[in-house]
């Protein structure tokens, strides 16, 4: 995946994420795990909100449906019960660390190729590559630095609402696991393409 597809997806994961936790805040009010992880995903989605426009990246174009399936999602886990929204944060926070680990192997991968690639064009007196090059460099490290603080926060996300969970066990408990589980992957892959 591309750059910019990274940032496509990774906006349509945050607002998917805002709009949950906004949703579950609907139903169980001012929970405070559901509070700590809204905070941090807000600032998450300004983040990716922010390179969609620098970077000029064209949002996926199914916005109009996860937003309304966030509220769903939302709403529906929170009506099951607290429990069911925690398993609900679980299960999105343990996807959404393995995509950004995913998108860490891939920023690696690109960044070995533009160098075996720097190392070829070297000789060449093309000065404006040489420039445009190093742009594309600090760009990657910075989205390099950004998915790697998120996907720890993401992480602490993922370890508070497992510990808050007092029905781990449950068979209605791991069934919501994995429908929300499967369905961000589903999300996932539909926005690395559209």
């Amino acid at each position: 995946m591309n750059i910019k597809g990274m940032i496509r997806v990774d906006h349509a994961g945050e607002l998917g994420a805002v709009t949950i936790c906004k949703s579950h805040k609907i139903v169980l009010g001012e929970d405070p795990i559901v509070n700590e992880i809204l905070s941090q995903e807000v600032d998450h989605f300004a983040t990716f909100d922010k390179m969609i426009l620098e970077r000029r990246v064209r949002p996926t174009i199914f916005r109009s449906l996860w937003q309304p399936a966030g509220v769903m999602l939302g709403v529906g886990t929170a009506m099951m019960g607290r429990n069911y929204a925690m398993a609900c944060h679980e299960a999105i926070e343990n996807t959404i660390f393995d995509h950004y680990n995913e998108q860490l192997r891939d920023i690696y991968d690109m960044s070995i190729k533009k160098t075996e690639e720097k190392k070829e064009s070297d000789s060449e007196t093309d000065y404006y590559f040489k420039s445009d090059h190093q742009r594309q460099e600090i760009q990657e490290k910075d989205l390099r630095d950004i998915i790697k603080q998120y996907r720890d926060e993401e992480l602490h996300h993922h370890d508070i609402a497992r510990d808050a969970n007092t029905e781990k066990e449950n068979l209605l408990y791991k069934l919501t696991y994995g429908f929300v589980s499967t369905g961000c992957s589903i999300v996932i892959a539909l926005t690395k393409r559209l």
